[in-house]
């Protein structure tokens, strides 16, 4: 677990990544009926999507209004997580429990 957390430290730190975490005192949250991605494509006119996974299987939302609820729930996930840094600092003092 500790090697872990420490590559994910090390990736956290990378100009392209962003890690944010959720703590558990956070209470329920936008995510907690299961994990989705919001998928943006940078062409002119594409729209985004929302990809679901759940147990029987997987779904893509399209429609505007569905993509833009899940946009919120992750607007919200954001501003209730840690910012970057103080994440980051969790992962370091997690690591450091394990021997």
């Amino acid at each position: 677990m500790r090697e872990q957390l420490r590559r994910l430290a090390d990736v956290a730190e990378l100009p392209n990544v962003t890690v944010q975490i959720l703590p558990y005192g956070v209470g329920a949250h936008a995510a907690m009926m299961g994990p989705f991605t919001i998928v943006t494509f940078n062409e002119d006119g594409a729209d985004d999507v929302t990809y679901l996974e759940y147990a029987a299987g997987s779904l893509y939302l399209e429609k505007r209004d569905a993509v833009r609820n899940y946009t919120r729930a992750f607007d919200d996930l954001r501003a209730s997580a840690l910012d970057p840094r103080g994440s980051l600092d969790l992962i370091r003092r997690t690591a450091d429990t394990f021997a």
